[in-house]
């Protein structure tokens, strides 16, 4: 009897001290860890050390989660410290792990946009860098079967944006989805409507009001490439329409875009590439200007020359690059002609570094100066 009240005791003791234990880890950890740890790949909690294993590495929530500890993947420690350093990642990155990590790389004049995409081909990852900042961190992230079910955006400095909410019908077709703001507050909402082979054929957005705004129908071919875009507004009204149109391999070849109306308004032409190779702009009479485009084995721009309705020449346009891609000037000369009429150099930040223009005889018209923060430092006038 002694023996196991003594055992009791014993037992009651261990107990008493895991609870405390307990205690002490829930007062330390808080509510400063949220362990999100979805997509992480058995992810630390680098204050508390709580370890949680998940299905898929998709290199998604190391980066800039709610919770202010750092978070680090235990096959790779990647990041360990919590900077935006470690969370800008190059265009061709490799987890420490040995895991690859499918990335593409889209430069849109001041815009650098780096997408992410895990082993199983799903986008995980977007990040934008405006004239050289960090910009913003979209976050996806997919269920065990592979269909995404939420979004997280991320300003520049970490704090969280909005996120976003989707929602399926029972053949896995997306029919809601919703956006909400940090603090949870709802910023809109989109229907969705579908067609038997999954294809969105309506789009419709509701403000925070729950107002429905300008919609989208959608029409396709037999293949499943969407040849009519149009928009209307609330009451039903048509306002504009876009209409596509492929090759024999499914690879687009026109894009036209009509007014309410229905006359052409633009038509463009694409390379099997699917660059914009000539772009006409069109009126009542038919083409009134359009341009054409050549570009480098990089797929940048190098080349556009503007022709006025009777096929001439009224500019050429000429595009340089940096190393990595970012604009590095661009200049126009007048008409079919070696005299330089505008030249824009750009600061490897994309931001404008000087600005001048010319007059026919080559003597400067105007000329500004800006730092690499968008700052006027010399002018002319």
């Amino acid at each position: 009897m002694k023996k196991t009240r003594t055992k009791l005791k014993i037992t009651i003791s261990a107990f008493c001290i895991l609870l405390f234990a307990f205690c002490i880890f829930l007062t330390a950890c808080g509510n400063k860890c949220e362990h999100t740890y979805d997509n992480a790949c058995d992810a630390t909690c680098n204050e508390c050390g709580e370890v949680r294993e998940v299905p898929d590495h998709s290199f998604t929530a190391f980066t800039y989660t709610d919770h202010e500890h750092a978070m680090a993947c235990s096959a790779c420690a990647l990041p360990d410290e919590t900077t935006k350093e470690k969370h800008t990642l190059d265009a061709e990155f490799k987890c420490k792990c040995g895991i690859e990590f499918k990335s593409e790389l889209t430069i849109l004049q001041n815009l650098r946009i780096q997408e992410l995409y895990n082993q199983k081909d799903l986008l995980v990852k977007k990040i934008t860098h405006d004239f050289g900042e960090l910009a913003s961190i979209l976050d996806h992230y997919y269920d065990e079967n592979g269909v995404r079910t939420k979004s997280y955006k991320y300003e520049g400095d970490g704090s969280l944006s909005e996120r976003t909410v989707y929602e399926y019908d029972t053949n896995g077709y997306l029919t809601k989805k919703s956006v909400f703001s940090a603090d949870d507050a709802s910023l809109g909402y989109y229907l969705y409507e579908n067609d038997d082979k999954g294809n969105c054929t309506k789009e419709s957005p509701y403000d925070v009001d729950g107002t429905l705004e300008d919609y989208m129908v959608y029409e396709y071919d037999s293949h499943g490439n969407c040849t009519k875009e149009a928009v209307y507004s609330p009451d039903g009204t048509l306002r504009w329409y876009d209409s596509y149109v492929y090759d024999d391999n499914g690879n687009k070849t026109q894009r036209i875009i009509h007014s309410m109306s229905d006359n052409v308004k633009q038509i463009s032409y694409y390379d099997k590439t699917q660059k914009v190779t000539k772009l006409e702009h069109h009126d009542e009479d038919g083409i009134y200007f359009y341009s054409c485009y050549t570009y480098n084995e990089d797929g940048r721009e190098i080349k556009a020359i503007d022709y006025n309705s009777e096929n001439e020449i009224v500019q050429t346009i000429i595009r340089d690059y940096y190393e990595d891609g970012t604009r590095k000037s661009y200049t126009a000369y007048h008409e079919d002609s070696n005299i330089v009429v505008m030249k824009v150099c750009f600061h490897p930040n994309a931001r404008e570094k000087t600005h001048t223009e010319y007059n026919l005889d080559g003597t400067v018209y105007s000329f500004s100066e800006y730092d690499e923060q968008g700052n006027l430092i010399a002018s002319s006038d």
